[in-house]
């Protein structure tokens, strides 16, 4: 789980810009496959969280229109689209196409507008029928106060406003009208914090990099 401040490099630091660039996705998955030497039958499934609503990332543009969050609780990940990545180049695609499809709702959401959801399901190759499963969370940003005064009302509404107190809530199950189904997908977790500084976005990729060198391999 990546959190933060906004604009500064988590959604980079989860799903990366390409092969050269990896964030956690790649990293994650070139790992398991590297501990079994091939390409296992990995499917990715990925979602968006609005204030009120999800979004199927990975549907057909046309129709991937959102549901509500009590719909997305009833019928949970099921319904989603799962992307098979057997390759390096399946893999490209998958970052490619969850970056074109991130915050395209007619409104202009920005970085603190959404949270996204990304999950892969790999089969185990020792036990027919069995499944691990690997959730990467890229929070919506924090926005200070003076970021608040600065925008526009209308900006503003579109914004889910995290803050340290309501993530807090949010992850408790405090706050009913938060995307709590994030709750379920805490357990372990490993959480990325996301520092607003100059050269922000270079100075945290180059954080999860050195983590990556250390915990998974390349």
């Amino acid at each position: 789980m990546v959190v933060g401040h906004y604009q500064t490099g988590k959604s980079r630091l989860v799903l990366g810009k390409n092969r050269e660039v990896p964030g956690l996705l790649s990293y994650s998955i070139r790992h398991i496959t590297q501990d079994f030497k091939f390409f296992l039958s990995i499917t990715v499934s990925a979602y968006e969280v609005y204030t009120d609503s999800v979004k199927d990332l990975l549907k057909v543009r046309a129709n991937a229109k959102p549901q509500s969050l009590d719909e997305f609780v009833m019928r949970g990940w099921a319904e989603l689209v799962c992307l098979p990545v057997l390759s390096d180049e399946d893999l490209d695609l998958l970052v490619t196409r969850l970056w074109s499809a991130r915050r395209t709702l007619p409104e202009d959401h920005q970085s603190s507008g959404s949270h996204l959801v990304v999950r892969v399901v790999v089969p185990s190759p020792l036990l027919p029928g069995k499944v691990g499963t690997l959730h990467l969370v890229d929070m919506a940003g924090f926005r200070t106060e003076e970021d608040k005064k600065n925008s526009s009302q209308s900006a503003d509404l579109r914004y889910i406003n995290l803050t340290y107190k309501t993530l807090y809530q949010t992850l408790s199950g405090k706050t009913p009208d938060q995307p709590w189904p994030l709750l379920r997908l805490l357990h372990p977790s490993v959480f990325f914090c996301c520092i607003k500084l100059a050269d922000k976005q270079k100075a945290n990729h180059i954080t999860l990099s050195n983590f990556c060198r250390k915990r998974i391999k390349k």
